[in-house]
């Protein structure tokens, strides 16, 4: 830190230098230049390409057609409406179903009786006879069934596709048949789960059979709990020797944490000392350029900033190593604390542990008294395997029945409506749990809109809009905002913007993928107005105008001025009257 701190210092000593600013070069020394004769020459061949492009364009042939509309009066809605396009909302149909088969994993025993891979119990351990320093009332083992060394695990299992139904484009409904599967293949896994569920049944009468020896396993555990007691004496001090350790480890660590906190409260006074010294410096740098005459020296000036700002850094540096020194001297301040909280309860546990040693101890002399309690412990543990085996049994049968549910006449169908966009499997594909099958666009459309924050304010999640769009021009959609995205700020027009999604209901109509329109965000209350349909305007420069028949029946266009628009239709505040004709002009091509 010092000699980041003495870098920055030396940096302040450095001599000014002053040098005269370059003349901003005129626009006439511009034009004269090569590269701006060849600049303009090119524009202008640009420009002609594209009057050739146009003209060439407009030979086209093209046929007008003309629809009449009227001129109406009536409620309008003040609104904001911007250009957008129809999202279409996909989804992946996926095979779920699990046909998983069980299958048998054959494993050994060590005895080759239910008792599987039990303990004896006068067994040796390290915390006491059985390695277990809290059982009390002897050493009891309880046997473990495994059903006979059988144990069960799930395999992967598949079936075929015969033949695809649908095809890409297709609009289908929930339950259409999407794919037929192969009768072998199905009967196949069919065959596999009939055969899990009538080994499980099996397993499971099997293991109720095993429960009628346990008598016999407990007379064994009651003999070895007599013994038990030969060991009582070797557990007592075992566990006091375990208490005094923890003590012992506990008081080093105590040491070891207040050697910290001495350690971090040195290091912490030196760096509030440094941290005073930089302040002074950064305020000192700071009054001299308060003081500065910039238009002088500015090149001096600059230097100087800089390394203003380089002090400041490094004060902000030191800060940061100060606020982390604090945050560890309070975390070891808190350890030493928690430390010696469980150094006292150690101690404390320690004196404890010898009464509870001594009680465990009078309790190993008296375990012959428990064997009946042993005894209905050791039942309660064969039937708990009987129980899990009951469970391998229920999901089998479970299997099945989702397997005949799942798969009718051989088939899979669709979950939900919508058009397909994509079939992901062919006919001799093999499927199997989370194979994806189809995927297709549902009924859920969405349209997105950038509206600047000014625009924004008025638009709440739920609000209603009117969506139309260019594929039919005759209907109006009603949307719901669905979601308002964060702010997003654009330099280069200093203003932030958020990206509205607008979910619309179809009511029958088929919309695709990519169809453009208009979304208009309601802002004020409905006003009676004179309006025509938006696509009745035409404008030409800065004014706008409408097509009408003269009384000859030649068409002519005639100014109109308009107000707002809901989207749709405009407000014509002069021009043209309630009741009267215009013109709604479509170009269509011969080629």
């Amino acid at each position: 830190m010092k000699e980041i701190f003495e870098k920055i210092k030396e940096k302040f000593k450095i001599t000014s230098r002053s040098g005269n600013v370059d003349e901003n070069v005129s626009r006439e020394n511009i034009l004269r230049s090569p590269k701006a004769v060849v600049a303009i020459v090119g524009c202008i061949v640009a420009v002609s390409i594209l009057i050739i492009v146009a003209y060439t364009l407009s030979n086209d042939k093209e046929e007008i057609i003309y629809k009449e509309t009227m001129v109406e009066f009536g409620e309008l809605s003040v609104g904001i409406t911007e250009s957008s396009s129809v999202d279409m909302e996909t989804t992946t149909q996926s095979f779920e179903l699990d046909i998983s088969a069980l299958v048998k994993n054959e494993s050994s025993n060590n005895n080759g009786s239910a008792q599987g891979q039990s303990v004896q119990s006068g067994q040796m351990g390290q915390s006491g006879p059985m390695g277990q320093s809290d059982q009390i009332g002897g050493g009891i083992q309880f046997p473990t069934l495994t059903g006979n060394g059988v144990s069960y695990s799930s395999q992967q299992a598949d079936v075929t596709v015969e033949e695809i139904v649908v095809s890409v484009g297709q609009k289908v409904e929930k339950g259409t048949l999407l794919l037929s599967l192969t009768k072998d293949s199905v009967e196949d896994i069919r065959s596999q789960l009939e055969t899990d569920l009538t080994e499980a049944k099996n397993d499971l009468d099997s293991i109720e059979n095993e429960q009628r020896s346990s008598k016999l396993e407990a007379k064994q555990n009651y003999d070895s709990s007599v013994l038990y007691g030969k060991f009582a004496q070797t557990e007592y001090e075992e566990a006091i020797e375990n208490e005094q350790d923890t003590v012992t480890e506990l008081e080093e660590s105590v040491v070891k944490v207040q050697e910290t906190i001495d350690n971090y409260s040195a290091q912490l006074e030196e760096l509030n000392a440094e941290y005073t010294e930089a302040v002074l410096y950064c305020t000192n740098i700071t009054e001299t350029l308060d003081s500065m005459d910039v238009s002088k020296d500015p090149a001096w000036f600059a230097s100087l900033e800089g390394t203003r700002i380089e002090a400041q850094e490094f004060v902000y540096s030191l800060e940061k190593d100060i606020e982390q020194l604090q945050s560890n001297l309070e975390k070891s301040t808190e350890e030493l604390e928690n430390t010696t909280k469980n150094l006292e309860q150690a101690r404390r546990n320690l004196e404890l542990k010898k009464l509870s040693a001594k009680r465990d101890y009078d309790l190993r002399m008296l375990a012959s008294n428990t064997a009946q309690e042993s005894y209905d412990i050791s039942i309660g543990y064969l039937e708990q395997e009987a129980a899990e085996q009951q469970k391998a049994y229920d999901s089998a049968k479970e299997k099945m029945e989702a397997f005949d549910n799942a798969i009718s006449e051989y088939g899979i169908y669709a979950s939900e409506s919508g058009v397909i966009t994509e079939i992901s499997v062919g006919a001799g594909d093999s499927i199997t749990t989370g194979t994806e099958l189809v995927t297709m666009y549902t009924q859920n459309v969405n349209l997105t809109v950038t509206l600047e924050e000014s625009d924004a304010e008025n638009v709440t999640e739920e609000s209603v809009v009117k969506v139309s769009l260019i594929s039919y021009p005759d209907l109006i959609f009603e949307g719901i905002v669905s979601e308002i995205g964060d702010a997003q700020y654009d330099s280069s027009t200093g203003k932030s913007y958020y990206d509205i999604t607008v979910s619309v209901e179809g009511n029958g109509v088929d919309f695709y993928q990519g169809m453009t329109g208009e979304v208009t965000f309601l802002t004020k209350e409905t006003e009676e107005v004179t309006y025509v349909s938006n696509r009745a305007i035409f404008r030409e420069g800065i004014k706008s105008y409408v097509k009408m028949k003269d009384d000859e029946g030649k068409i002519v266009k005639k100014e109109v001025i308009t107000g707002f628009s809901d989207g749709v239709n405009v407000e014509i505040i002069e021009g043209v009257s309630e009741g009267e004709i215009v013109l709604i002009e479509s170009r269509v091509s011969d080629e």
